[in-house]
């Protein structure tokens, strides 16, 4: 059968397999980790909440844009409504003056 082999020289041996087996088996892992790849990870977590959140920044975006197009039509009617009062009120001051005798100020 087999003869009486010396221990040490095998557990020697064996230490150094797994001695430079361990740190080629980390890289690899850590290698695959870090590939870059979004898979089921907390990176892929984040990658969602960021979408939604453009999501919801471009909806909000988009009703802004359509709230402030409306402000601005508001507000270039009001000025028409301003100078249509604006001339009115001219009207009715030289009407006033007329009848008090004064002429209007230029």
């Amino acid at each position: 059968m087999l003869a009486a082999v010396d221990a040490a020289p095998v557990a020697v041996i064996v230490s150094l397999v797994a001695a430079l087996a361990a740190p080629v088996f980390t890289y690899l892992g850590m290698r695959r980790k870090t590939s870059g790849r979004i898979g089921a990870t907390e990176a892929e977590t984040l990658w969602a909440e960021a979408e939604k959140m453009r999501a919801i920044y471009r909806e909000e975006a988009t009703t802004l844009r359509v709230e402030t197009l409306s402000l601005r039509e508001n507000v270039i009617a009001l000025r028409r409504e301003v100078v249509v009062l604006r001339e009115e009120a001219d009207r009715w001051q030289a009407q006033v003056l007329e009848l008090i005798g004064r002429r209007p100020e230029p």
